[in-house]
């Protein structure tokens, strides 16, 4: 366990917080490092033409080794949405091409593909399964002849439902399968190896388990994919050159090699991506490891001491995620349970009427404890 991690962070107001899902909280580190540059565009004789490139490379640079990547194959975004949205708009759709999405999947990715399908005469196949949330198991079994896309969730934003992205990126890519994964709910808190797990994609929105600004994000683009998506996202810097601003190529343009190309507009955004960069130093300073260890920690500690009649919602992991959804056969048993936690000061989410528990290394021994106490009335 990291001992007073809360020392980090501020002090929520005295609120025990348990929602990292939901929206993880700047370090203090990052509030600084936000701060240094908020006045850049009150003073803009300070902005230098260099920093439209050297802060979205940076933020290649420090978030590339959350999911194994090199630098080269990172795109900077907005959030998670953007990252599967370049790959569903620019994939090379065939009439009748299929793609297998999970349907308790966060909106905006079933929105995506269902539409992406839609104008390019394709299939969407939305996958339900016995549980809440889609297994793994169930989009194995959804997978046909005329699959050639699957997108999933690593970990459901409700259940905390997990995918097995090894045994599911060997299976996509032995068949041809483009897999997109939605990394929000995991990268930054559980180890990734995107390239050695054979995953097509992985997208993430910042703002959660990565402590970063709202409206931040990064994907990764497995290379041998890459010349095969076309560039939605037309940006003035995916072109070759695009650094010299006095000689900026116009007729003769070609796009960089590079992830680059497929960025979201305006990606020098001060306050974004200097937040990003500081708080993807500062995991990586206390290690992705040690930072599951700690969140796993805390919710097997949950878990084991549940009270009847409350139980988790997931089925079993092989590596355990950083969600614990709580749930009863009694809906009024949990929504009452929610009620009084929040009038005990604690902060977690309702979502699909089970209770998410999500700590973070601020978190404590005695915070679970007390959520204990709370929940057995």
């Amino acid at each position: 366990m990291i001992e007073n991690g809360a020392r980090y962070f501020e002090d929520f107001d005295g609120v025990t917080y348990l929602n990292c899902a939901y929206m993880g909280p700047l370090p203090r580190v990052t509030l600084e490092a936000v701060r240094d540059v908020m006045p850049l565009q009150a003073f803009p004789n300070r902005v230098k033409d260099s920093f439209a490139f050297e802060f979205p490379n940076r933020v290649r640079e420090v978030t590339a080794p959350f999911v194994g990547a090199r630098p080269e194959e990172i795109l900077v975004g907005s959030g998670s949405s953007h990252g599967m949205a370049v790959a569903a708009l620019g994939f090379p759709w065939k009439a009748k091409d299929e793609v297998v999405v999970s349907a308790t999947d966060y909106p905006s990715s079933v929105y995506i593909w269902s539409e992406a399908a839609r104008r390019h005469d394709g299939v969407c196949r939305l996958v339900r399964g016995r549980k809440p949330a889609a297994t793994t198991d169930d989009i194995v079994a959804a997978i046909t002849e005329r699959t050639r896309i699957v997108s999933v969730s690593w970990v459901d934003y409700e259940s905390g439902e997990i995918i097995d992205l090894e045994r599911l990126g060997e299976i996509c890519a032995n068949k041809g399968i483009f897999l997109a994964v939605d990394g929000t709910q995991a990268v930054g808190a559980v180890p990734l190896d995107a390239p050695a797990w054979r995953l097509s994609l992985v997208t993430v929105g910042a703002y959660k388990w990565m402590l970063g600004p709202y409206g931040a994000g990064f994907a990764y683009l497995d290379p041998a994919w890459a010349d095969r998506i076309a560039p939605t996202y037309i940006t003035w810097t995916a072109a070759q050159g695009a650094e010299d601003y006095n000689a900026l190529p116009r007729d003769d343009y070609k796009w960089v090699e590079t992830a680059r190309r497929f960025d979201a507009p305006e990606t020098a955004s001060f306050l974004n991506r200097a937040g990003l960069i500081r708080s993807a130093q500062f995991l990586s300073e206390i290690g992705v490891p040690a930072v599951h260890e700690h969140i796993t920690g805390h919710l097997r500690q949950l878990e084991n001491e549940l009270p009847r009649p409350f139980r988790r919602r997931a089925g079993p992991s092989r590596i355990p995620g950083p969600i614990l959804s709580i749930e009863a056969d009694d809906v009024s048993t949990v929504r009452q349970a929610y009620e009084r936690l929040r009038a005990d000061n604690f902060r977690t989410s309702l979502r699909d009427d089970g209770i998410r528990v999500s700590p973070h290394i601020y978190n404590t021994e005695d915070d679970i404890d007390r959520f204990l106490r709370v929940l057995r009335g």
